[in-house]
């Protein structure tokens, strides 16, 4: 897909294609008005959908509306077909506003919602199956929304909704957890209302099972406080506050965080930037259940190398951290623990993006051998992990290792002169010292003489 970053100027214009890459062949061309047209398209997971929400005029002469629509590309980028109807039509919605795929099918949450005058009573959220068109209803909404952002659970158990409400006296923030019921064909929903006065970000990370919250207490105020939510999965699912910190000297208002084992990087206004571990300790108190209490590591000082951050991301494996900074075109990465792992120095440097990792999806097959293997693979793994965390230990046992195998050597060199001279040796003794079961046992037995003593009478 392409876009030229215009608005539509005619009838005749095309700023918005999809081609065919191999033909060169525009398979659909589409006119927007408006730039934000562009960011709604998103192709599914395997790339067998593309999606996007398009804004139309109603014959009524009425306000121009939104309607979600779903292409096959297999078809000529056409319109998939409603299995109700027979024809191909958009998906029956009022007001789409937004939409995600989901990671590993072909299932899309839509949200949808009016503005001004026509907001009241048009907020709904709907799950719906691709192209089966099958949909499962949230929640039903009383509130209006201004705003909503979507993320899906990595492998699709759950839905989290960051809404963003009109409520009494200000605007009011909402975290929602979605869980699919095929059964009764819809979703069972938990809502957590945030507490916080100003929130200043609220960050959910990659695979939607932490959620960070920076706020103060007033509008001025220099402080700020972070707070921590974890989505658990017992009976149900809900969001649970897991650690709130308030220190005085905290500034610090994003975060992102990396693949391995809960790191984080924490970035404030002034180009300030500090990488840190959020650490879970088990507790067991007698006739008790199990808890998990959390603090919040620093694992470096504050890091600066500019005022103005344009770039920070991880790499695909999680373990280093670019920052590109345009005030001296500089990129620097770092590993978990803050310290410098490279530096690049260009004058005409502008952007900066990691290589991304081919993304492979698995079959059903696969995964389960993968899952079969998992031990296996584990105790690969954990062994190099060994080699690196316990270094002197397998040096030792290295040398042990080293010992062994020259005495085994030794041994084995033994043993082989031992069988060669076999036959030379059983004509000198007479016998098969290795073949102790031909031997005869023989018992040599004194004579026993018995002195029969007799007494004589005289």
């Amino acid at each position: 897909m392409t876009y030229n970053g215009t608005a539509v100027e005619s009838n005749s214009s095309e700023n918005i294609v999809v081609w065919d890459f191999l033909t060169g062949k525009k398979l659909r061309v589409f006119q927007a008005e408006k730039p934000e047209i562009w960011t709604t398209f998103e192709f599914s997971f395997d790339e067998s959908f593309l999606a996007g929400i398009i804004e139309t005029d109603p014959k009524d002469g009425s306000s121009k509306e939104n309607i979600l629509c779903v292409f096959d590309p297999l078809n000529n980028m056409g319109v998939i077909e409603d299995p109700e109807s027979n024809t191909r039509r958009p998906i029956q919605l009022q007001n789409a506003q937004k939409f995600k795929w989901a990671n590993k099918s072909n299932m899309m949450t839509c949200v949808c919602f009016g503005f001004g005058d026509e907001k009241s009573g048009k907020s709904q959220v709907s799950v719906i199956e691709i192209p089966s068109r099958k949909t499962y209803k949230w929640s039903h909404f009383t509130i209006d929304f201004l705003d909503c952002q979507i993320f899906w659970e990595r492998e699709d158990k759950y839905i989290v909704l960051q809404l963003k409400t009109f409520g009494k006296k200000r605007i009011d923030n909402l975290l929602q957890v979605g869980v699919l019921d095929r059964k009764s064909k819809r979703m069972n929903v938990s809502t957590t209302e945030l507490a916080q006065k100003f929130i200043q970000n609220i960050d959910i990370d990659q695979s939607a099972q932490r959620i960070t919250v920076f706020s103060k207490n007033t509008e001025k105020e220099l402080k700020v406080e972070i707070t921590f939510y974890q989505i658990t999965q017992d009976k149900n699912i809900n969001l649970k506050e897991i650690l709130n910190v308030k220190d005085p000297e905290f500034r610090f208002e994003s975060i992102t965080w990396s693949k391995v084992n809960q790191h984080f990087c924490l970035f404030d206004k002034k180009g300030n930037f500090r990488f840190g571990l959020l650490k879970g300790r088990i507790t067991k108190e007698k006739n008790m259940p199990d808890t998990t209490k959390y603090e919040m590591e620093s694992l470096c000082a504050n890091i600066n190398v500019g005022n103005n951050i344009t770039y920070g991301n991880w790499d695909p494996s999680g373990r280093f951290l670019a920052v590109f900074s345009d005030r001296d075109s500089r990129v620097t990465v770092y590993n978990l623990f803050g310290e410098m792992a490279f530096s690049l120095n260009e004058d005409k440097s502008t952007h900066f993006i990691w290589r991304p990792r081919k993304k492979i999806v698995l079959t059903t097959k696969e995964t389960d051998e993968i899952k079969k293997n998992a031990k296996k693979v584990y105790e690969v793994y954990n062994s190099e992990d060994e080699k690196i965390l316990n270094l002197q230990e397998f040096l030792e046992k290295e040398a042990i290792k080293k010992r062994q195998e020259t005495f085994y050597k030794y041994m084995n060199e033994g043993r082989k002169r031992w069988d060669d001279m076999s036959e030379k040796r059983n004509r000198l003794i007479g016998y098969d010292e290795d073949n102790l079961e031909e031997l005869e046992t023989v018992y040599i037995i004194d004579k026993e003489q018995f002195i029969e003593e007799v007494a004589v009478k005289v």
